[in-house]
């Protein structure tokens, strides 16, 4: 796996942009799982999220994240810099990769003033960074997903 700087491939065109993932790679957004009255979606193909991501450097030369620090490694990621328009399903595809029937992740997805910010709870901390090294940066609607580790309550103490 490639480490989370090197970001091969990056195209950066405009009317891709402004597209969801599913519009973009033409995926099938659900797909049947073991309950009938259940649908799943489909996670982003890995390399897609890699070819469309922002790496470290390119986050700091964005002015409002300048002092951009990613916080202490947690099961716990939170998300800002996400775009109006994106959905629960839209954060389901990034990360449901990491979940199975044993460990399931939980997506909050904020509303009213704190729209455009989510919390994704994984089962353990190793986990979580393996999701934060491959999504951190990733255009979503035309804006990078930032990402840092939750703060526990004893970070505050």
């Amino acid at each position: 796996m490639k480490e989370y700087n090197e970001r091969p491939n990056y195209k950066n065109s405009k009317n891709e942009e402004k597209l969801n993932p599913a519009q973009k790679f033409e995926l099938n957004s659900h797909e049947s799982v073991d309950d009938p009255g259940c649908e799943r979606v489909l996670p982003l193909d890995e390399e897609v999220i890699k070819r469309h991501r922002l790496c470290l450097d390119e986050i700091h030369a964005i002015p409002r994240f300048k002092d951009y620090e990613p916080g202490l490694p947690n099961e716990v990621l939170y998300l800002k810099n996400l775009s109006k328009k994106v959905s629960e399903a839209d954060l389901q595809a990034l990360f449901n990769r990491y979940e199975d029937q044993d460990n399931q992740i939980h997506i909050r997805l904020m509303t009213g003033r704190m729209k455009g910010q989510a919390f994704v709870t994984f089962p353990d901390k190793d986990v979580a960074i393996e999701a934060f090294n491959l999504v951190n940066g990733y255009e979503l609607y035309g804006r990078p997903i930032i990402i840092q580790y939750g703060k526990k309550y004893h970070d505050f103490a």
